[in-house]
């Protein structure tokens, strides 16, 4: 009879013991890469503690602001080019994820301000070969409009007319060795 409890009471201890040792399993709640280990095993944590970060280095995002006098030239999906230092000339596309509906506030709730509102913007950035890291530094370029086939020159070789008409002057080929100067109107 005794041998019987024994066994019952041993039994009863491996039963609670593999709970124990179930509810010590921590599962990550989304995949990724593990950026930083904050425990040790053996270790205890505090409950809610922070143990691990773990990062989805295939879903890039830059987070940056926006001074409130540009903030109005940009939507969500517009094409951006992403530069950083330790990638040289390579650039990588992304596009505007998420703008911010209000300036940016500091702890207290004031509006972050030295003469104009920030807003912040979230920019998805494709990895594309690599070369990018979590924690970098870049340059994002949003493409706010674009024009296709035009010339571009310097805004001090545009003239106007009296009646705000403008144009350039365009040097084009005559005789041997020979240029004439011809008014052509443009559209700025």
């Amino acid at each position: 009879a005794n041998a019987g409890a024994n066994t019952a009471v041993t039994q009863e201890s491996i039963r609670q013991l593999s709970k124990t040792l179930d509810d010590a399993k921590i599962t990550a709640p989304v995949s990724g890469t593990v950026t930083a280990v904050y425990v040790t095993e053996g270790e205890s944590s505090m409950v809610g503690g922070l143990l691990f970060v773990i990062e989805d280095l295939n879903d890039l995002e830059i987070e940056s602001s926006v001074k409130e006098y540009d903030i109005g030239s940009l939507k969500v999906g517009m094409p951006v080019v992403v530069k950083t230092d330790a990638t040289g000339n390579t650039a990588y596309s992304g596009t505007v994820k998420e703008i911010g509906v209000t300036a940016q506030k500091d702890a207290q709730g004031n509006t972050i301000s030295s003469g104009n509102a920030s807003f912040a913007v979230k920019i998805s950035v494709d990895p594309g070969e690599g070369g990018l890291y979590v924690g970098m530094t870049a340059r994002a370029t949003v493409t706010v409009s674009s024009t296709e086939n035009v010339l571009s020159v310097l805004y001090s070789s545009v003239g106007y007319d009296a009646d705000g008409s403008a144009y350039v002057m365009v040097a084009r080929p005559a005789d041997k060795n020979m240029l004439t100067v011809e008014k052509v109107y443009v559209t700025t």
